[in-house]
């Protein structure tokens, strides 16, 4: 294979012992086209490591591409129901065309609901709630006057099964989509500079979040000096993300302020360890 082009070549289980890859004619971005699920003897080639490690790594992103598919497609009606649906031409192509979809489509959306995932959802919920209405606790000394007042604006329960359901959704087959194509935004974890913009998004966002919430949900402890200053918000919100404490920057006044800048806190985090993985991969390889 020396100088050759490969763009969308399928190698699906070839064998590729011993081959000379040297100066291959590849896009790293643009090899996600090609077909690489059950390809052997990765190992043995020699030449361009550049594309060996592209071989390793499509093959495996195609194996998942390939468990996910038929994850979804397993799903069978049952075995007596089958017989009498192949009896004419009609009902083969309601099993086809019906059945089976909404069979799978519904596992797909739901299964997910027979996991911890909608449970734990649920208990997230109930925590995301205390948060918010904690201050109203703390005001409200006649308990059916607090409980009235919660009830009209936050309801303990809303939120609860809110939780329960989109953890449900997310727990199966549906949610693992989700975080697949997640992935596959960020190159499967080779593409810092989208890590880095993703980055600059959160900040951005929660900037925006700060400008929109203070002073009725946090309170900016900014000078004069600075509160001239219209870029602050956004101030706060990098310091926040790069998680260099912000305590002296902003206070929480209500649950939605708290939400707010744990939000910010556990972005800066998540992206931040996304960045150190990614080019510690690409210095690994360099």
């Amino acid at each position: 294979l020396i100088r050759s082009h490969v763009q969308g070549t399928n190698f699906s289980f070839s064998r590729v012992d011993g081959m000379n890859v040297t100066e291959i004619d590849f896009k790293e971005g643009s090899s996600e086209k090609s077909l690489f699920i059950g390809i052997g003897g990765v190992s043995e080639v020699y030449g361009d490591l550049g594309f060996q490690k592209t071989l390793k790594d499509r093959a495996y992103i195609d194996t998942l591409k390939a468990r996910m598919r038929e994850e979804f497609l397993g799903p069978q009606l049952p075995g007596w129901l089958n017989d009498w649906l192949n009896r004419s031409e009609r009902r083969r192509w309601a099993r086809r065309h019906l059945m089976l979809p909404t069979l799978r489509w519904m596992i797909a959306l739901f299964g997910g609901f027979a996991t911890l995932a909608p449970w734990l959802g649920a208990t997230l919920g109930v925590l995301a709630w205390l948060v918010i209405t904690q201050q109203n606790l703390l005001a409200h000394d006649n308990a059916q006057d607090f409980s009235s007042h919660i009830m009209a604006r936050h309801s303990l329960l809303g939120f609860a099964v809110g939780f329960f359901i989109a953890f449900g959704f997310l727990g199966g087959w549906l949610g693992r989509k989700v975080g697949f194509k997640i992935w596959q935004l960020f190159d499967y974890g080779n593409s810092w500079g989208r890590v880095l913009l993703f980055g600059l998004l959160m900040v951005l966002l929660f900037g925006f979040g700060y400008e929109v919430a203070s002073p009725t949900h946090t309170s900016i402890a900014a000078t004069d000096a600075s509160q001239r200053f219209l870029l602050y918000p956004w101030y706060v919100s990098a310091m926040g993300f790069a998680t260099l404490g912000i305590a002296d920057l902003v206070e929480p006044v209500t649950g939605w302020g708290m939400l707010l800048i744990l939000g910010n806190v556990l972005s800066g985090w998540l992206t931040l360890g996304l960045l150190i993985s990614v080019m510690g991969d690409a210095f690994k390889q360099r």
